[in-house]
């Protein structure tokens, strides 16, 4: 029976979406009550962001493997996970370096630090490229990925391959 309402509301349904979030309200309502208590975030916050992760994951559910529920569940439990990490980040970011934030690009005043990363960045593989000028916007490993077409895991080999490469770019 889930599987039917599952599968439906992956295809726009509104009747069975409506059914799968109210079967799963108690569980991700938990869930977030949960992290909040961890991460001294808005309970209401962290639920807003677990139900933008499970819907945005619910046209890409494969029913053929593993449980579906979980799935969706992971998902939301890693956006409310980004969500607090995001949140700790703008938390902890100094007052004076508000222009951090926005994306490195080279302009008349630019800092000469900005343009040696921009020029390491230039002489990367046009894959790392874009990694790294994903993680430059402030996106996080997993988001960064998702706009390439890799895993995080994939991001975090790639940011430590570039690590790596811009010591020895540095020497």
């Amino acid at each position: 029976m889930l599987n039917r309402i599952l599968n439906a509301s992956r295809h726009g349904d509104p009747v069975a979406r409506e059914l799968l979030t109210n079967h799963l309200r108690p569980q991700i309502t938990r869930m977030a009550i949960y992290f909040a208590a961890k991460t001294r975030e808005d309970p209401d916050d962290l639920l807003q962001e677990a139900w933008l992760g499970l819907l945005r994951a619910l046209p890409n559910v494969n029913m053929k493997i593993g449980d579906p529920t979980q799935y969706l569940l992971c998902q939301a439990r890693w956006r409310m996970q980004d969500y607090a990490r995001r949140s700790r980040l703008r938390r902890c970011d100094p007052l004076e370096e508000t222009d951090r934030a926005e994306p490195l690009t080279p302009g008349p005043d630019a800092r000469l630090g900005d343009i040696d990363i921009l020029s390491f960045v230039d002489r990367l593989p046009e894959h790392r490229q874009q990694i790294a000028r994903n993680i430059m916007e402030g996106k996080t490993w997993r988001e960064a990925g998702e706009a390439v077409g890799c895993s995080g895991a994939n991001v975090a080999y790639h940011i430590k391959q570039m690590r790596r490469d811009y010591e020895k770019w540095q020497r």
